[in-house]
């Protein structure tokens, strides 16, 4: 599966006065708001998935979500290294689906220390 960083200022766009905010690459469709905290989530026909910190945040639309989370499962159980850490970005190209056709993320940032990854999987 195709997995790439939100494009800037199109998919992912911040700015001091409006916050920060990730849309479909498909329709345009606000699929998450940040005004200084307050998170406002969206969706659209083409979103199937939102992922934040290394776990599943909700699943959208109907479609075969537990295959797709059983091939996660194997998949992160196969992947974990000796410090039982992941690399998300990896394990996601690795999976194949009919149901997601690519994921976008951005990296959240304001916490040097703390940069969790959140990712939207979509089909167009």
């Amino acid at each position: 599966m195709k997995v790439r960083r939100a494009k800037k200022d199109i998919e992912h766009i911040f700015t001091e006065e409006l916050g920060e905010k990730v849309k479909c690459p498909v329709c345009r469709q606000a699929w998450n708001t940040d005004l200084n905290g307050d998170v406002t989530p969206g969706e659209c026909e083409h979103l199937r998935f939102y992922y934040f910190d290394d776990e599943f945040v909700k699943f959208y639309g109907d479609w075969n979500k537990d295959n797709f989370k059983a091939d996660f499962s194997k998949l992160e159980t196969k992947m974990l290294d000796d410090d039982g850490a992941i690399d998300v970005l990896e394990m996601f190209k690795k999976i194949k689906s009919d149901d997601v056709d690519e994921i976008v993320y951005i990296t959240f940032g304001g916490d040097p220390m703390y940069q969790p990854l959140g990712l939207w999987g979509y089909k167009r």
